[in-house]
């Protein structure tokens, strides 16, 4: 009686797990198989993708770079980022890395780097804008990802940070307006 007590209790699990499954976003579903696989997410998407059939293998290359593409011509931003060289620590997932913003606003960076994020992951950035003397500490999200870089968008600002990143992206701009 135990055993199918068992079964039973797991089919349960199992039907629950797929309910949840088909009513998280893609983005979500994603993060969150990255979250249980850790190391190993790559590697088993790549078992995937190989096991496909060639045909299978060119339908998901199509649809993908019509996904990238699509992408890229929704998300371009609004206010343009101003162009910059700027150390910078990061956290992702409790790892800490070492970069460089390569444009800002006050809406977001964009961080060169070669490791692989995803969309929707949290990031915790530590850096000092120029003519800033303290640090700045400030989180955002990964909006996009590709094989240069993350591009993040600021979760929330303090006035000081906002101000901070303000008042350099605009004096940048003068120089720049000055040098031409």
């Amino acid at each position: 009686m135990k055993a199918l007590d068992t079964s039973l209790g797991n089919y349960a699990t199992i039907a629950r797990l797929f309910e949840l499954i088909n009513h998280i976003s893609e983005d979500q579903f994603v993060i969150l198989l990255k979250d249980l696989l850790g190391d190993r997410f790559s590697a088993q998407l790549f078992k995937i993708v190989i096991d496909l059939s060639e045909e299978q293998q060119g339908t998901l290359l199509n649809h993908l770079q019509k996904k990238v593409h699509a992408r890229n011509n929704s998300e371009r931003r609004k206010l343009s980022r101003k162009p910059c060289l700027i150390p910078l620590t990061y956290l992702v997932r409790g790892r800490q890395f070492d970069g460089y913003i390569l444009d800002i606003n006050d809406q977001g960076v964009f961080i060169e780097t070669g490791n692989a994020f995803f969309s929707g992951q949290e990031i915790i950035m530590t850096f000092a804008a120029p003519r800033n003397q303290k640090a700045l500490t400030i989180t955002g999200q990964i909006v996009w990802s590709s094989q240069e870089g993350i591009g993040v968008k600021f979760s929330r600002l303090t006035a000081h940070q906002r101000k901070a990143i303000q008042a350099f992206s605009e004096t940048e701009a003068e120089i720049l307006k000055i040098r031409s």
